[in-house]
């Protein structure tokens, strides 16, 4: 039982990823997560609640330090991006912070941490908080640059902690948001842009 629930785990984590990949139509990343996501609210209606103050003050304290890391490794790789989306296309920019949270940020915390922890469960913390960021870092393969991957490894990896820690998740949503606004404001979002999805990936 858990290594069919292992497989088939693999299958819509990795496999979907790759089926988007190799048919070049990223759009349908949107569509599979907010498909997943409404079966899984619908068999299992989530408790949303206002993260404690605490964990919430967490969650931006490690956005800031993001933001430090983020911004200085942008001003060495990329000097020229440093700012660009928000300072050339401030209307499109501003679109993308009042949509990204709810069109791609909130699907994405509830098919990967409440049902990859469900379909997982079987896993030892460590092997879920594992399994979790490589997936994650694997289903942004859809942006098609090995940048995206990394990142969204790296950045699944303080998600999942949390996730795995505080059982919240709202308040990885929260986080997941901080993330992915400062990649759209810093420069970074260039590597999270594709075509029909270039105004709300990350």
């Amino acid at each position: 039982m858990n290594k069919t629930r292992s497989a088939l785990a693999f299958l819509a984590f990795a496999g979907i990823p790759a089926i988007i990949v190799w048919l070049k139509m990223a759009f349908l990343a949107f569509i599979v997560l907010w498909i997943l996501s409404l079966i899984w609210w619908r068999r299992q209606p989530l408790s949303l609640q206002w993260p404690k103050s605490e964990a919430l003050r967490g969650a931006f304290l490690r956005a800031a330090g993001v933001a430090l890391i983020l911004g200085v490794g942008l001003f060495f790789f990329r000097p020229e991006l440093m700012f660009a989306f928000p300072l050339a296309m401030p209307e499109r920019y501003a679109l993308v912070m009042l949509i990204y949270p709810f069109l791609s940020a909130l699907p994405q915390e509830i098919v990967f941490r409440p049902l990859f922890w469900s379909w997982l469960s079987h896993l030892s913390p460590h092997g879920r908080i594992l399994w979790n960021a490589l997936a994650f870092g694997v289903a942004h393969s859809v942006f098609m640059n090995p940048i995206a991957v990394v990142l969204s490894t790296l950045g699944g990896i303080v998600l999942a902690y949390h996730y795995e820690r505080h059982q919240d998740v709202v308040l990885v949503w929260i986080e997941h948001v901080l993330y992915g606004w400062l990649v759209f404001t810093l420069g970074w979002g260039t590597y999270f842009f594709h075509g029909s999805i270039r105004m709300a990936g990350g």
